[in-house]
């Protein structure tokens, strides 16, 4: 029973991903005539949570090693050593790291989005 739960819960999340991903006033229309429940559109919103937090830890993570690479690099100028192989990886995290921060945007449009979905698809709601 976890299983069908699991899989109808991730079907559900697919299904607003697609509505919000385009965030026009039709398809958010659209997608309050399927009746979405709050707790449903809460539960994708803790998804849409815990990947950004999944996001963030990896930003970090790469700052950190940057942090360390740049150690490295002082280091190695301190004794006049080649340095080129820790540029190139620190240039290596940097691109990491701006593709993280563009599904880091990404993932904030589809909050923002979210949150207007929930402001129309529950603003009847509580003004009935």
């Amino acid at each position: 029973m976890n299983d069908d739960s699991g899989s109808l819960r991730q079907q559900w999340s697919i299904l607003i991903n697609s509505f919000i991903e385009e965030d026009s006033e039709e398809k958010l229309l659209k997608l309050k005539s399927l009746n979405l429940s709050f707790d449903e559109i809460q539960d994708y919103s803790k998804e849409l949570s815990q990947q950004r937090k999944f996001l963030n830890q990896k930003i970090e993570h790469i700052k950190e090693q940057i942090d360390e690479k740049y150690a490295i690099i002082e280091t190695l100028q301190l004794v006049k050593s080649d340095i080129s192989e820790v540029v190139k990886e620190i240039e290596d995290l940097n691109r990491q790291g701006e593709v993280l921060s563009q599904e880091m945007v990404k993932m904030e449009r589809k909050s923002k989005s979210l949150r207007r979905a929930e402001q129309i698809l529950f603003s009847e709601d509580q003004s009935a």
